[in-house]
């Protein structure tokens, strides 16, 4: 509107100086007209085309509100999922570990006893106070007990040898229990009779094994004709 005003002003201020006659003012005052009129009724009805166009429009708003909710909510469970897949891996994981370090303990044991002869008490727990190996640490050469490390299957031994005219009966204890037993006879002349056993038995992680004198020996051999060892065959595999 303003613009077409102007435009009048600048026509007529043309007329007035000459530079246009009256029949090409009026010609271009009627084209402003129309062209004025034509743009106001294009702005006007761009102008309601926009005002029925919310409705749509907020329809539109809507749905993409719902589409971003559930896109939200998909992503919420992916990463709920992720997390379930990622602790029950470190769980795997934390098993795979536990039963390759399970299967991959070694434990061994061999001792003696450090003089020769030596004297035990009946019932007395045989005390092999020198460790020729020891690997896993299972063995205490100042008890003379040995402790399971780890569940599983072990082999146990010991050798006996009495001195000239005694004889000697020691056994192999699991948890207190007989599971081995030798012998040596030197009564009546015998002079080399070299008792051994061996045991091949499970025992639990922290259960102990022991030789034991069964009968009263003042004197036995000691050095290599007295001796304790061990061995873990296999571990236990976690499930």
């Amino acid at each position: 509107m303003y613009t077409f005003l102007l435009l009048n002003t600048l026509l007529v201020a043309c007329a007035c100086n000459g530079q246009l006659s009256s029949q090409t003012l009026d010609a271009q005052k009627s084209s402003y007209n129309a062209k004025l009129e034509k743009g106001l009724f294009l702005n006007e009805e761009a102008r309601h085309k926009r005002s029925d166009n919310i409705p749509a429009l907020q329809v539109v708003v809507q749905g993409l509100g719902q589409q971003l909710s559930e896109v939200k909510a998909q992503l919420t469970s992916l990463e709920t999922k992720c997390s379930g897949i990622e602790s029950s891996s470190q769980q795997q994981y934390a098993q795979l570990k536990a039963k390759l370090e399970t299967t991959e303990t070694t434990v061994a044991f061999h001792a003696h006893h450090s003089t020769d002869p030596f004297s035990v008490a009946s019932h007395g727990t045989i005390v092999y106070d020198a460790v020729t190996s020891n690997i896993g640490g299972a063995y205490d050469p100042k008890t003379g007990y040995f402790t399971a490390p780890v569940s599983g299957t072990y082999m146990l031994f010991t050798n006996c040898m009495a001195v000239s005219s005694t004889s000697e009966e020691p056994s192999i204890l699991v948890e207190e229990k007989v599971v081995a037993a030798c012998h040596s006879n030197m009564i009546g002349g015998s002079t080399s009779e070299l008792g051994a056993t061996l045991s091949v038995v499970h025992m639990n992680s922290g259960e102990q094994a022991r030789v034991r004198m069964l009968e009263n020996a003042e004197n036995v051999r000691g050095y290599y004709w007295n001796t304790f060892a061990g061995f873990l065959v296999r571990a236990d595999v976690a499930h």
